[in-house]
């Protein structure tokens, strides 16, 4: 029974468990280090950013080239991030992935459009990318921490 997670006489760990502590730790490195790369993004652009500039307020208050950049890092961060995580991942895992960013993604795709007729309706104010992005993110993580911790 060392596959179950379960100590031997001798206090050794088996096998099984051994493999999913290594996979949790690789996981927990990769979002580390996925965290430290937005971290020292954002820091940056902080430090970089110039309202004082730009014909609207906010834009044109960062330097071209490291826009560029900071989209470029993101993108494959982004990317690669996600294909090492998947790697690492089991098949429940991978399912309740799967499942929580489906709910992420029909979110999405009623509110957005809720929004933007209703707008046109003269109803509500214009849509807001950045609100409409961060809700699904959270409704995303939410479903996610449910469907893995619901036992």
């Amino acid at each position: 029974m060392t596959s179950m997670g379960v100590k031997m006489r001798d206090g050794s760990i088996g096998t099984g468990e051994q493999a999913a502590r290594l996979r949790q730790r690789r996981i927990r490195r990769l979002f580390a280090a996925l965290a430290a790369a937005g971290f020292v993004t954002g820091l940056v652009m902080a430090l970089l950013e110039d309202d004082a500039k730009g014909p609207v307020a906010g834009v044109g208050a960062l330097p071209p080239a490291f826009a560029i950049g900071a989209v470029v890092l993101g993108i494959v961060a982004i990317l690669w991030g996600g294909l090492r995580y998947w790697q690492s991942t089991d098949e429940l895992d991978r399912r309740d992935n799967m499942l929580a960013s489906m709910i992420g993604l029909n979110m999405y795709a009623l509110t957005y459009p809720a929004w933007w007729t209703l707008w046109k309706g003269a109803l509500v104010p214009a849509p807001n990318g950045e609100t409409i992005f961060m809700a699904t993110m959270i409704v995303t993580a939410i479903s996610y921490g449910w469907l893995k911790y619901r036992n």
